[in-house]
């Protein structure tokens, strides 16, 4: 289970550092053009962007629960037992999954109205599905992270536990 985690950490990490690059260096080279050249050659800047930031934005929620880098109420549920702890932790990664399942859900639907009517971005003249099919596969690895991260959570608290209390 850890190479497998390993992996798709690998793979959320080349594909932010890769797209933060895509996106700095083309808006760079868009905002110099605009200024040397009386029109710019890269019209389709703007489209290339967005599609990129949709997959960075989906990849970087998912290493962020697996890091524990989301935003958490610590303050709340430190004060909480070590039961309830692990209540709040389950608590957190079913709310989580419940809300991917509407995200793949909502991105399946629109993958498949893209698909069914041919819908390409202009400027780029690709599909639109390359930037939409990221909201079902960003919903599964964030499902999987966050299972993880409770997974992990839970483990933490129960070596913190000891034989004081069992869960």
């Amino acid at each position: 289970m850890g190479r497998i985690f390993k992996g798709i950490d690998f793979i959320e990490k080349t594909g932010i550092v890769i797209g933060l690059s895509i996106m700095v260096v083309m808006n760079f080279v868009n905002v110099v053009c605009r200024f040397l050249l009386p029109q710019t050659p890269f019209s389709y800047t703007e489209e290339l962007t967005n599609l990129v930031f949709v997959w960075i934005t989906m990849l970087g929620i998912s290493m962020g629960y697996r890091t524990f880098s989301h935003t958490g109420l610590s303050m709340v549920t430190e004060r909480m037992t070590l039961k309830m702890q692990v209540g709040m932790a389950v608590f957190a990664a079913a709310c989580t999954i419940v809300l991917m399942v509407f995200v793949m859900k909502s991105g399946l639907e629109t993958v498949s109205n893209q698909i069914k009517f041919h819908s390409n971005f202009p400027g780029l003249k690709i599909s639109k599905v390359y930037g939409s099919i990221a909201m079902p596969i960003g919903a599964l690895l964030i499902s999987v992270s966050a299972v993880s991260a409770a997974a992990e959570r839970i483990e933490q608290l129960r070596e913190q536990m000891g034989g004081e209390e069992k869960l």
